[in-house]
């Protein structure tokens, strides 16, 4: 994980949840999660993780795996 971020904008009990996945780069991609409020699709919350692919052996980032692809079905950038 590189940074999270979190916004709330009120307090709602009644709301959805939306996921996102947007790539950045081959080995970054962002995670962006909204809590919408189910009677007017008002934005209760709002969350943004960003991630990177690193590999530990050699101490360098590298490529998201083709899994990554698979199962989110983005496309590579």
């Amino acid at each position: 994980m590189a940074r999270v971020k979190l916004d709330v904008n009120g307090v709602d009990f009644l709301f959805r949840t939306e996921l996102d996945v947007r790539i950045t780069e081959i080995n970054t991609f962002d995670l962006v999660c909204r809590a919408v409020r189910e009677g007017d699709g008002a934005v209760v919350a709002l969350a943004k993780t960003g991630m990177v692919a690193f590999d530990y052996a050699r101490n360098r980032r590298s490529d998201l795996p083709p899994v990554f692809w698979k199962i989110t079905g983005a496309k590579p950038a």
